[in-house]
């Protein structure tokens, strides 16, 4: 099954739009970068005050580089 050209063209443009927001991959790569080594920082700095901390997670938007800056 062949995609009408329509789509490939919409499907560009979006990919614009969402760069120009804000909201492409590099920025969604970024994002959940950022929140990983936060878990991890966390997960250091409660172990080294003597906290019996196993794992730190973040949750949501933010954290799954899905929120748009701004909104």
């Amino acid at each position: 099954m062949e995609i009408p050209e329509h789509f490939t063209e919409m499907s560009i443009r979006l990919s614009e739009v969402l760069n120009n927001i804000g909201a492409g991959q590099k920025t969604v790569l970024e994002r959940r970068e950022t929140f990983l080594w936060r878990e991890h920082m966390m997960m250091i700095s409660f172990q080294l005050l003597g906290k019996k901390i196993f794992e730190i997670f973040h949750f949501g938007s933010q954290s799954e580089g899905t929120t748009t800056p701004g909104l």
